[in-house]
């Protein structure tokens, strides 16, 4: 369940929140929760269930059903579709495309992403993502940014389009 809204500043449909392996324990539809980050009011009672048992199973051991294995892989293998335009500065990493810190803790949990629709992969964007292992950069990207993967020392498939044109500086270092 991917949270994107249109950023007038970017001009562009940016994901600003996506559920990690640490929400599926959290999930709520209760309307008292109504503002919390893991209050999903779309969500059904069976769904919410499946979320926090996919999260005990996947941390404690056990044997999965198709639907929490479902529900596991949106938070381990992220897909951004065409028209996720950008993301949402340190949203992966914790900090921006200048490195600074932006408050956000790291995502040590994501294990591949897959980008359709985004121009370019930012500087940063995935910074110290130490279980990543898959980034697939499809669709319509033509930049990768400076150290965008730096320090994703688990990092061994990556596909690139055919249009991408530009690299920056060192964007696989670490």
């Amino acid at each position: 369940n991917l949270t994107v809204k249109y950023n007038p500043d970017t001009d562009s449909n940016e994901l600003i929140n996506y559920p990690t392996l640490l929400d599926l324990a959290s999930y709520t539809n209760n309307p008292a929760d109504r503002g919390m980050d893991n209050y999903y009011p779309f969500l059904t009672d069976d769904e919410i269930l499946a979320a926090n048992n996919a999260y005990n199973v996947y941390t404690n051991g056990g044997t999965m059903s198709e639907d929490m294995q479902a529900v596991l892989d949106s938070a381990l293998n992220v897909v951004l579709p065409k028209g996720v335009e950008s993301v949402k500065p340190g949203l992966f990493s914790g900090v921006d495309a200048n490195g600074d810190s932006t408050g956000t803790l790291t995502n040590n949990d994501i294990q591949t992403i897959t980008m359709n629709g985004l121009a370019e992969v930012v500087p940063h964007m995935f910074e110290g993502c130490d279980s990543l292992i898959g980034a697939y950069i499809e669709g319509d990207a033509v930049k990768i940014g400076d150290y965008a993967f730096k320090d994703c020392e688990n990092l061994v498939d990556v596909d690139v389009n055919p249009n991408l044109s530009e690299s920056g500086q060192i964007p696989f270092i670490g």
